[in-house]
């Protein structure tokens, strides 16, 4: 895992040229980096404040990223391996869980104001069509699975933490 290839600086200039988007009929000030953060890697977002960034354009439409702690990571691709097995496990659990639980793969979900992680698969609550108007959050989550080999240390690690 590492941090997305859009840099602070990369970002200053995408934000510089869309200082206001139009989401859902809506005038939004897209995030403006300050001279300082604009040197730094560390830069912090909030799950708001990436959202708006990802609509407009910011970060690329074929990059696939998730928000931890305020920080934006370029999720890597998936092996053969790896996406057998979480599409097996996946796939074991809509049989168990049948209507009474949603199983989705892949999506992100709020767990925090500065964090969407996307797992592999989550088991969720009610049914899919209760999430067509929000995230879902940690109190809809009975189960959360990340299937993990080259990047056990970072799921082990930063993730893991975040979903104690």
């Amino acid at each position: 895992m590492r941090v997305c290839s859009s840099t602070p600086d990369k970002l200053q200039k995408k934000c510089d040229k869309m200082t206001t988007a139009t989401l859902e009929k809506q005038e939004v000030e897209t995030p403006r980096l300050a001279e300082k953060e604009a040197e730094s890697s560390d830069y912090l977002w909030t799950a708001d404040m990436f959202n708006k960034a990802a609509d407009v354009g910011v970060f690329g439409h074929d990059t696939r990223l998730e928000l931890i702690q305020g920080r934006v990571f370029e999720i890597m691709g998936q092996g053969v391996r790896h996406s057998t097995l979480a599409s097996e496990i996946a796939e074991m659990l809509r049989e168990a869980a049948q209507k009474q639980f949603a199983v989705r793969e892949e999506k992100p979900f709020r767990i925090a104001f500065d964090g969407e992680p996307i797992p592999n698969i989550l088991l969720l609550n009610g049914r899919q069509s209760d999430y067509n108007d929000r995230l879902p959050g940690p109190e809809d989550v009975q189960l959360l699975v990340e299937v993990s080999s080259t990047t056990a240390a970072y799921d082990l690690g930063g993730k893991a933490v975040l979903y104690a």
